[in-house]
């Protein structure tokens, strides 16, 4: 008798994430559907977003910095403007970065960085009403984050910790606002993250900095291609959830 063994996580994932490749290319490659023109808008998250860590212990900023955040959307749009509700909506190039510093109580010096980088580009429709983007693949994140501790209660916090590698986040639906006025467009979301135990959110509030209308009609599928995503083959066991 043959018995076939059970796939690994880390083949199950590497599979996952072909297969979402697959399906945006699927998605985009519906009649029509790659023959749309878009329109590009990016966001700049490093004014009121933050990471709370330790149930608000640690809220960075103040307790340290965002230095880099930004994300592009690409509406389907016929003209510049004009949007088509169920049309093509994608989500590409977020990106976040920073420090961690904070005194706790006197008690424990905790210092560190950490970043996100967007892997591959997350696909979906525009959804009614220009409310933002309705999704069924999850966000590919690439974590590092690194946090060091001094002090009598780093072993009552969990510190230090470090979190290297791919996360998927269950991103059903992305709230943006004011999507049809340009200049005033705001997304905002919230994530739940882990890293090495210890669990926080990142709330990312991102507003409007650009707005451009591109006439190419072949970006969706250039973008939504997948051919970044296949990176995350590499990756250690666990999902994280938005909240």
């Amino acid at each position: 008798m043959h018995c076939s063994r059970p796939l690994s996580l880390e083949r199950r994932r590497s599979l996952w994430l072909a297969l979402v490749s697959i399906g945006a290319l699927l998605l985009l490659a519906a009649p029509g559907a790659w023959a749309q023109t878009s329109e590009r808008i990016t966001f700049d998250f490093t004014g009121s977003s933050f990471i709370s860590l330790l149930g608000g212990t640690i809220v960075t900023p103040p307790d340290g910095t965002m230095d880099i955040g930004s994300a592009d959307i690409y509406v389907e749009a016929s003209a510049p403007g004009v949007y088509l509700p169920g049309g093509v909506f994608l989500l590409d190039g977020m990106t976040v970065a920073g420090t961690i510093a904070k005194n706790v109580a006197g008690q424990a010096l905790v210092t560190g960085t950490y970043s996100a980088n967007q892997v591959g580009t997350l696909a979906g429709t525009l959804a009614p009403g220009l409310t933002g983007g309705n999704f069924s693949s999850d966000l590919a994140l690439y974590m590092d984050t690194q946090i060091g501790c001094t002090g009598t209660a780093c072993g009552l916090l969990g510190l230090p910790a470090s979190d290297v590698g791919v996360s998927l986040f269950s991103v059903s639906f992305l709230p943006v606002s004011s999507l049809g006025v340009p200049g005033f467009a705001q997304i905002n979301a919230s994530f739940a993250i882990e890293v090495d135990g210890v669990l926080g959110t990142m709330q990312l509030v991102g507003v409007e900095v650009a707005r451009s209308f591109i006439p190419e009609p072949g970006t969706f599928v250039l973008l939504a291609s997948g051919f970044g995503i296949l990176a995350a083959a590499r990756r250690r066991p666990g999902t994280r959830s938005p909240v």
